[in-house]
């Protein structure tokens, strides 16, 4: 039997749209950490189970309904995924050229070398929406 964890990510790292906690087998009595900034999804078998708003949790059947009936008989642990969403705008992603493009003159018969470069911020609305299309299984 696994001794329960505390699972949570980075509260001061917000250069991230959504991430995904790498460990698959959660023993139950983990603690589920949401930071206020955050949201999480929990994904078992394929399926979207649970959204949890921020706060602690503590990860058992009765967090999640329905999850009793799948599980087999004396199981002390959950296989699912969990994906931390990130609630804040991020404007951290850049863009553009990585070296000039050649664009002809048409009035003096020139090659001038034209770049462009900027950033953009996004900001996930519909959370559930998004890892449907986005992230799930395609």
């Amino acid at each position: 039997m696994q001794s329960p964890i505390t699972i949570r990510t980075d509260s001061g790292n917000h250069d991230y749209l959504v991430r995904r906690i790498e460990r698959n087998t959660i023993p139950f009595g983990s603690q589920l950490v949401i930071n206020e900034t955050q949201e999480a999804l929990i994904i078992y078998s394929g399926k979207l189970l649970s959204k949890l708003s921020p706060g602690t949790y503590t990860l058992d059947t009765a967090l999640i309904p329905g999850i009793k009936n799948s599980l087999p008989g004396g199981d002390q642990s959950l296989t699912c995924d969990i994906w931390f969403i990130n609630k804040t705008v991020n404007n951290n992603y850049n863009w553009g050229t990585q070296s000039p493009v050649q664009v002809q003159d048409p009035k003096y018969n020139l090659l001038l070398p034209v770049g462009a470069y900027g950033c953009f911020e996004a900001y996930i609305e519909d959370f559930e929406r998004f890892f449907r299309q986005s992230i799930g299984t395609k």
